[in-house]
């Protein structure tokens, strides 16, 4: 059984990801567009945003008009916080059944069910 931890890192690829839904509904957006969104430095997310890419959870657009966007909105909450921090070994029984429910609720999770 392993363990998924929500670390600081995994809230801010939330927000971003939440953000990107909102923003790039019709065209790509830049990170400097995000990181000022969130009062963070454009460096910060880029390294968000490599982890969130490899795992093909965002698409880059090349060029002038360039940025990000979403291939879908059916990506969940789990899915994020596994491409920026991946999951580690269990603690014990009792924490197993506690991360296993957190795991579960956070797979239920879409984008799509966060956007207002």
């Amino acid at each position: 059984m392993v363990k998924m931890l929500i670390n600081t890192k995994s809230k801010f690829a939330v927000i971003a990801m939440i953000n990107l839904a909102k923003l790039s509904k019709e065209s790509p957006v830049k990170l400097s567009e995000l990181a000022k969104r969130q009062k963070l430095s454009t460096s910060y997310l880029e390294q968000l945003f490599m982890k969130l890419k490899r795992a093909e959870l965002v698409e880059s657009v090349r060029g002038p008009g360039g940025g990000y966007k979403l291939p879908s909105l059916d990506i969940s909450v789990a899915q994020i916080v596994k491409a920026i921090k991946p999951p580690e070994p269990g603690a014990g029984k009792g924490w197993n059944s506690v991360s296993k429910q957190v795991g579960d609720s956070l797979n239920s999770i879409k984008l799509r069910d966060l956007l207002l």
